[in-house]
């Protein structure tokens, strides 16, 4: 039984565990089982600016020659599909660890 804490948890439990931010895919499995889905998913890539409404400062930019960003940072989604009355479940890792928990629609 998964149970959600509410949007945006940074927790999600799965029968008598948690699965937590951090986690890699394995543990999750372990924890919660097969997801009920499982996508490849892209998403842009996150970079800090200097100072609010500075420049966008890009890891490894050189001054004076153009920064090379990378299209997208690469991530693996996993749904999972609890049941009547529970909230459908994505579950988002990058680098192997989970890194979002997100809940949609109750099911039906």
């Amino acid at each position: 039984m998964l149970l959600p804490l509410g949007a945006g948890a940074e927790t999600l439990r799965c029968g008598g565990q948690w699965a937590e931010l951090g986690d890699t895919r394995a543990a999750v499995r372990g924890k919660c089982g097969e997801p009920w889905q499982r996508d490849e998913a892209c998403r842009s890539p996150r970079f800090g600016a200097g100072t609010p409404g500075g420049p966008v400062v890009l890891p490894g930019a050189v001054p004076g020659k153009p920064p090379r960003a990378p299209a997208c940072v690469a991530g693996e989604e996993w749904t999972y599909r609890p049941g009547p009355g529970q909230f459908l479940t994505t579950l988002r890792f990058e680098e192997g660890r989970l890194v979002e928990i997100r809940y949609g629609d109750r099911i039906r």
